[in-house]
């Protein structure tokens, strides 16, 4: 009989150590500014990147653990992407028309501001010629369960 006890407080709990490990799991949307970007330099060597002051804005939404999937909306419109959720971040990932990658990481902790920490990841080029860029800033969430 103790032993079913102990089974059942264990298979209880479970979902309240998991869930405060993970606490961004419970955040359905966010709304990120980037203020910082940093750009190319591939053509140099050694590569020479570009530091400048960018604005950038990006709406998550939708955001699905168990199915992995979310919602980006940007001034190119809205379009469904991928969602992985790490033990201290999330990481949106979008694959572009022309193959090419893009991933939002909003990392925990959150800030004394109520902000996450942010970076967004430009993987493109064009005409074989690559262009990366990295902008930095934060999330807010908008929406939790």
């Amino acid at each position: 009989m103790f032993r079913i006890a102990v089974c059942v407080v264990l298979l209880l709990s479970a979902p309240v150590v998991a869930q405060s490990r993970q606490p961004l799991s419970s955040i359905k949307s966010f709304r990120c500014h980037f203020t910082v970007s940093v750009t190319g330099g591939l053509d140099a060597v050694p590569p020479k990147p570009k530091v400048a002051r960018e604005t950038l804005e990006l709406i998550f939404d939708s955001i699905d653990h168990k199915r992995r999937t979310a919602r980006l909306i940007s001034n190119q419109g809205a379009e469904d992407i991928s969602a992985h959720l790490a033990d201290d971040a999330i990481f949106l990932l979008e694959s572009t028309l022309s193959g090419h990658l893009q991933v939002t990481a909003i990392y925990e902790p959150r800030g004394q501001d109520g902000l996450y920490k942010a970076v967004h990841s430009r993987h493109t080029s064009m005409m074989d010629h690559p262009l990366p860029s990295q902008f930095y800033g934060s999330c807010r969430p908008l929406l939790s369960r």
